[in-house]
Protein backbone atom coordinates (compact mmCIF):
# COMPACT_ATOMS: atom_id res chain seq x y z
CA UNK A 1 0.00 0.00 0.00
CA UNK A 2 1.46 3.78 -0.92
CA UNK A 3 0.68 5.23 2.70
CA UNK A 4 2.48 2.30 4.40
CA UNK A 5 5.55 2.68 2.39
CA UNK A 6 5.25 6.88 2.81
CA UNK A 7 4.81 6.92 6.62
CA UNK A 8 8.65 6.59 7.52
CA UNK A 9 8.86 9.60 5.23
CA UNK A 10 5.71 11.47 6.60
CA UNK A 11 6.97 11.08 10.06
CA UNK A 12 10.42 11.89 9.36
CA UNK A 13 9.25 15.48 8.31
CA UNK A 14 6.27 15.91 10.14
CA UNK A 15 8.07 18.86 11.95
CA UNK A 16 9.29 20.63 8.92
CA UNK A 17 6.14 19.81 7.10
CA UNK A 18 3.80 21.23 10.59
CA UNK A 19 5.75 24.41 10.54
CA UNK A 20 4.96 25.75 7.18
CA UNK A 21 0.74 24.52 7.71
CA UNK A 22 1.20 26.29 11.18
CA UNK A 23 -1.03 29.30 10.90
CA UNK A 24 -3.84 26.59 8.86
CA UNK A 25 -3.91 24.41 11.56
CA UNK A 26 -4.53 27.14 14.25
CA UNK A 27 -7.14 27.88 11.92
CA UNK A 28 -8.97 24.47 11.56
CA UNK A 29 -8.78 24.19 15.31
CA UNK A 30 -9.74 27.80 15.61
CA UNK A 31 -12.79 27.45 12.83
CA UNK A 32 -13.78 24.23 14.43
CA UNK A 33 -14.43 25.96 17.86
CA UNK A 34 -12.31 23.29 19.90
CA UNK A 35 -12.20 24.28 23.75
CA UNK A 36 -11.63 22.33 26.48
CA UNK A 37 -13.43 19.12 26.97
CA UNK A 38 -14.69 18.37 23.91
CA UNK A 39 -14.33 15.12 21.76
CA UNK A 40 -12.64 15.51 18.52
CA UNK A 41 -12.19 13.27 16.06
CA UNK A 42 -9.25 13.97 13.39
CA UNK A 43 -9.86 12.24 9.72
CA UNK A 44 -6.85 11.27 7.96
CA UNK A 45 -4.51 12.40 10.11
CA UNK A 46 -1.15 11.29 8.91
CA UNK A 47 1.67 12.67 10.97
CA UNK A 48 -0.77 14.59 12.61
CA UNK A 49 0.64 18.30 14.14
CA UNK A 50 -3.07 18.71 14.42
CA UNK A 51 -4.08 15.60 16.54
CA UNK A 52 -1.12 16.76 19.13
CA UNK A 53 -2.81 20.66 19.13
CA UNK A 54 -6.33 19.74 19.45
CA UNK A 55 -5.47 16.86 22.51
CA UNK A 56 -3.45 20.29 23.95
CA UNK A 57 -6.56 22.57 23.48
CA UNK A 58 -9.16 19.78 24.86
CA UNK A 59 -7.17 19.35 27.69
CA UNK A 60 -7.53 16.86 30.60
CA UNK A 61 -10.99 16.26 30.22
CA UNK A 62 -11.33 16.11 26.41
CA UNK A 63 -10.37 13.88 23.75
CA UNK A 64 -9.04 13.34 19.73
CA UNK A 65 -9.55 10.23 17.99
CA UNK A 66 -6.78 10.23 15.01
CA UNK A 67 -7.58 8.36 12.19
CA UNK A 68 -5.36 6.91 9.70
CA UNK A 69 -5.42 4.53 7.07
CA UNK A 70 -2.05 3.68 7.37
CA UNK A 71 -1.32 1.59 10.51
CA UNK A 72 2.37 2.63 9.89
CA UNK A 73 1.95 5.90 10.13
CA UNK A 74 -0.02 5.83 13.20
CA UNK A 75 2.90 3.51 15.03
CA UNK A 76 5.09 6.27 13.65
CA UNK A 77 3.38 8.99 15.51
CA UNK A 78 2.48 6.84 18.68
CA UNK A 79 6.24 6.99 19.46
CA UNK A 80 6.41 10.87 19.76
CA UNK A 81 7.50 12.27 23.42
CA UNK A 82 3.97 14.34 23.33
CA UNK A 83 1.77 11.35 22.25
CA UNK A 84 3.41 8.62 24.68
CA UNK A 85 2.21 11.21 27.21
CA UNK A 86 -0.75 12.32 26.33
CA UNK A 87 -3.96 10.51 27.57
CA UNK A 88 -6.28 12.30 25.26
CA UNK A 89 -5.10 11.29 21.95
CA UNK A 90 -6.53 7.72 20.96
CA UNK A 91 -5.40 6.98 17.47
CA UNK A 92 -7.24 4.43 14.86
CA UNK A 93 -6.33 3.46 12.22
CA UNK A 94 -9.91 2.82 10.37
CA UNK A 95 -12.97 5.75 10.46
CA UNK A 96 -15.51 2.88 10.04
CA UNK A 97 -14.20 1.81 13.53
CA UNK A 98 -14.75 4.67 15.14
CA UNK A 99 -18.38 4.93 15.29
CA UNK A 100 -21.04 4.16 12.71
CA UNK A 101 -22.55 8.25 13.45
CA UNK A 102 -19.88 10.45 14.17
CA UNK A 103 -21.94 12.60 16.47
CA UNK A 104 -22.75 10.04 18.78
CA UNK A 105 -18.92 9.67 19.74
CA UNK A 106 -17.67 13.20 18.62
CA UNK A 107 -18.66 17.18 18.99
CA UNK A 108 -16.28 17.91 16.15
CA UNK A 109 -14.19 16.76 13.36
CA UNK A 110 -10.99 18.22 11.52
CA UNK A 111 -9.39 17.19 8.96
CA UNK A 112 -6.18 19.20 7.67
CA UNK A 113 -5.30 17.59 4.27
CA UNK A 114 -7.21 14.26 4.41
CA UNK A 115 -10.30 14.48 2.66
CA UNK A 116 -8.50 15.20 -0.90
CA UNK A 117 -7.10 11.31 -0.27
CA UNK A 118 -10.46 9.48 -0.10
CA UNK A 119 -11.97 8.28 -3.06
CA UNK A 120 -14.77 10.54 -2.73
CA UNK A 121 -14.15 13.55 -0.50
CA UNK A 122 -17.78 14.42 -0.57
CA UNK A 123 -18.89 11.28 0.34
CA UNK A 124 -16.19 11.03 2.89
CA UNK A 125 -17.09 14.40 4.32
CA UNK A 126 -20.87 13.39 4.31
CA UNK A 127 -20.15 10.60 6.31
CA UNK A 128 -17.57 12.51 8.68
CA UNK A 129 -20.67 15.00 9.47
CA UNK A 130 -23.97 12.42 9.79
Amino acid sequence: MTWESAAAGWAKWEGVFSAGLSGVTDTLIDMAAIQPGMRILDVARGAGSQSIRAAKRVGPTGGVVASDISATMLEHVRQTPFERACRTLKPLNALRRICPRRKACSDASVSRLGLMLFPSPRGAFDAVKA
